[in-house]
């Protein structure tokens, strides 16, 4: 598996430094969702000019926060990856030639992040005001351990754990590590 673009320029390789999160979205026919996710996520982010791929937020303690967001498309028929390459020629595209499903996404989608912590999120999600700082800042707190979002995250009518708003959203770098399998990389 190989990357559809690992960068906004041409030849420049993204940094492999280290950010507060990774929001990595699997993605699969739902295009205008996608769109209205992303726009919801980097919207109220600034964009790191030296570091392409990496925004930030101020956290409510004022610090900044660093992010990424990867999206990976589980081979959509519809215009998902040139909406992607056209519309957020920052975001990291993983562009899968068969359906990697939603587990097989989030794995790989895992595996590429550098952020210290991971959000999964569902392209149908609006991601709503200060959640994501919000997010990061508690997660900071708390390193090392498996919190669960306390807040409304979103507008995404079908969470699946806890009450609609509160999904478990998050895992340090750490756990990820421990618990993802290793794959080898062909190409």
């Amino acid at each position: 598996m190989r990357p559809a673009r690992s960068s906004t320029q041409p030849g420049l390789q993204p940094s492999r430094e280290t950010v507060d999160l990774s929001i990595v979205i699997v993605n699969w026919n739902v295009c205008d969702l996608l769109r209205r996710c992303l726009h919801s996520i980097l919207d109220p982010a600034t964009p790191d000019e030296s570091n392409p791929g990496i925004w930030h937020l101020r956290c409510a303690d004022l610090r900044i926060c660093t992010f990424e967001t990867l999206v990976v498309d589980s081979a959509s028929s519809d215009n998902s990856v040139a909406m992607l390459c056209q519309e957020f020629p920052a975001v990291r595209l993983y562009a899968s030639e068969t359906n990697l499903g939603y587990s097989g996404g989030n794995n790989l989608g895992m595996l590429e992040s550098r952020g210290r912590h991971v959000l999964l999120l569902n392209p149908d999600t609006e991601v709503l005001g200060d959640a994501v700082s919000t997010m990061v800042g508690a997660c900071s707190l708390r390193d090392g351990a498996f919190p669960r979002c306390a807040l409304p995250l979103s507008k995404a009518p079908s969470c699946k754990s806890g009450s609609p708003g509160t999904p478990s959203c998050s895992a340090t770098r750490s756990s990820i590590d421990r618990t993802t399998p290793r794959v080898r990389r062909t190409g």
